[in-house]
């Protein structure tokens, strides 16, 4: 607290009473004047406010003032400061001081010293200097509640949790709760570059020159690597940075964080090998279709060509003719199904495209009818009635 020079009662030219009063007048500060008779004789502009609900002020008892301000307690607190310095001329200095207004019912915090001046007419008085620090406690207050709220939150969430210094080297001066359960250091083994230590050899170097350069840049940074936990073993983490700005743009600190995905990797390193597995089981899958259809078309051309001859055969008894249409139809079935399943298996292994238009492909294959949809398996049992059907109206 800046204050004006004033000789104490030891000095050898005593101050004049028309100068001091100059003095206080003109002081950058709050200053007041209490005689010997513990009296307040002056009060400079700057003091003024702080007496305003006493009146009148000057020449009113010292006492009577301060019970008025501060009330019974604190008010005598204040004069016995002032009743030592007079009688002994010992300087007092206020620690911090934030009371309560017995007057205005506010509170008010104070920064302030009591000096003893002695006068040209071998008389002694007291100065008070004080300065008014109630709105800088006040936002100092509300600096640390935000701090407060800040730690608190970063001590709750679940990612690891720094601030590094702008513009350095990746200097980081503080660390969440997280961070120190998880890789069981300690702040001070923590400062400056010691967050090197719980880096992975085999990473640290990239991981730290891509750090500096994005801090030293003022760059928001991101990256993926392995930090060593409180048992020695590593875990992968994201990380993010992110350059906080004042309203200049320019970057005053850097908040950062570490986000634990060591079981986002291993699952999907787990799904790799499942859909690798998956891909070589299909892979076999579509090799047997082939070779099933191959190995299952391979005798359908001589059965097809033995209902043929039979055809042509001289000797043909009764009811042939309709067994030879059942079988030739059931062939002609069996040959398309296993052309189908031959198709499937060119088409899963990318041999012929897939066709997207369903009437050009239901055109190219077009199905039997039989009056209304039957499943496959059931088209032989209703050939066979039918047969059956026409050979007994015969018989009858």
């Amino acid at each position: 607290m800046e204050r004006p020079i004033l000789m104490d009662s030891q000095a050898s030219t005593p101050q004049n009473p028309d100068l001091l009063i100059q003095m206080v007048e003109q002081a950058p500060i709050g200053m007041y004047v209490v005689d010997d008779a513990f009296l307040l004789q002056n009060v400079n502009r700057l003091a003024a406010p702080v007496f305003k609900s006493v009146q009148p002020l000057l020449g009113r008892d010292f006492a009577d003032i301060m019970t008025q301000v501060w009330g019974s307690e604190i008010g005598a607190n204040v004069v016995k400061v002032f009743r030592h310095t007079l009688e002994t001329g010992e300087k007092y200095v206020s620690p911090s001081f934030s009371e309560q207004r017995h007057d205005l019912g506010v509170q008010q915090a104070y920064e302030w010293e009591t000096q003893r001046i002695a006068l040209n007419n071998g008389r002694y008085c007291v100065v008070c200097y004080f300065h008014d620090v109630t709105s800088r406690l006040d936002t100092e207050k509300a600096l640390r509640e935000s701090d407060e709220r800040f730690r608190a939150l970063a001590d709750n969430i679940p990612q690891l949790a720094w601030i590094a210094d702008a513009g350095t080297d990746g200097q980081v001066h503080w660390f969440n709760r997280n961070w120190y359960e998880y890789t069981g250091t300690t702040f001070e083994e923590m400062q400056g570059l010691g967050w090197h230590c719980v880096h992975h050899p085999d990473h640290s170097q990239r991981v730290i020159e891509k750090f500096v350069y994005h801090v030293q840049q003022g760059l928001d940074w991101e990256d993926t690597f392995p930090l060593k936990g409180r048992d020695g073993k590593f875990r992968w983490f994201l990380s993010r940075m992110k350059c906080i700005r004042d309203a200049n743009g320019t970057v005053t600190q850097i908040f950062g964080t570490n986000t634990d995905i060591t079981a986002e990797r291993e699952m999907a390193e787990e799904m790799r090998v499942l859909t690798a597995r998956l891909s070589e089981t299909d892979r076999c899958k579509d090799e047997f279709l082939a070779t099933l259809a191959h190995e299952l078309r391979n005798p359908l051309a001589p059965i097809s060509n033995a209902i043929q001859v039979m055809r042509l055969s001289d000797r043909v008894e009764e009811g042939m003719p309709e067994l030879l249409d059942v079988m030739e139809r059931q062939t002609s079935h069996l040959i398309r199904l296993v052309d189908d399943l031959l198709d499937v298996s060119r088409i899963s292994r990318g041999k012929v495209p897939y066709p997207t238009d369903l009437q050009q492909a239901s055109a190219a294959h077009p199905q039997p009818s039989y009056g209304h949809e039957n499943p496959c398996w059931l088209l032989p049992i209703l050939e066979l009635s039918h047969l059956n059907e026409r050979q007994e109206l015969r018989a009858r």
